[in-house]
């Protein structure tokens, strides 16, 4: 039987296309079966790292904010996901995966071997980018991490923020002043 150059073309493209998205399932399949990391339900070893060095970009610790206490926060959100649905979980997991490979494909560098500098430089690109699907699938893993970064103990003193509606002398204060 002989092929045409069209048929040649579309049965290769087909056949391509199958790999390429063979590929991507075998890649992302592979992490819904492993094992969470040692004191955790849900986050791999990986997943930690990855989400470690994240935390870590997104929260350094500038302008009088704390940084990001990874002994607090990977529990906490460990402990988030694991009594969320699993739609959830498997997003936000996932999400930590696609953005090491991305860093993969555009720095030749997984995400966590970058320097700090190139990792801050990466999750602007994530935020900046003109992809609106991309751009909201970051924003949701944002939410996410900000939520639990906002639950660390010295983060709301260090923003002079409390909550509740108490009266200003009830309040925490700042330097031995009145309330906030």
């Amino acid at each position: 039987m002989r092929l045409t150059r069209r048929q040649l073309l579309v049965r290769g493209a087909f056949a391509t296309g199958g790999l390429l998205i063979g590929g991507v399932v075998l890649r992302y399949a592979t992490f819904l079966e492993a094992s969470p990391k040692a004191g955790l339900r849900m986050l791999t070893d990986r997943e930690v790292e990855i989400l470690s060095a994240l935390l870590l970009t997104c929260f350094p610790g500038a302008e009088g904010m704390p940084p990001a206490d990874l002994e607090f926060l990977i529990p906490h959100i460990d402990d988030f996901l694991w009594h969320n649905d699993p739609e959830t979980r498997s997003l936000f997991r996932a999400m930590l995966h696609v953005i090491d490979d991305h860093a993969r494909v555009f720095r030749f560098s997984r995400f966590v071997e970058l320097d700090p500098k190139t990792q801050a430089a990466e999750v602007r690109a994530w935020e900046l980018t003109p992809i609106y699907l991309k751009k909201a699938a970051f924003r949701s893993l944002k939410l996410i991490i900000g939520m639990h970064y906002m639950d660390q103990p010295d983060v709301r003193p260090a923003m002079g923020w409390y909550l509740g509606c108490s009266p200003s002398h009830l309040a925490p204060s700042r330097g031995g002043g009145a309330g906030v």
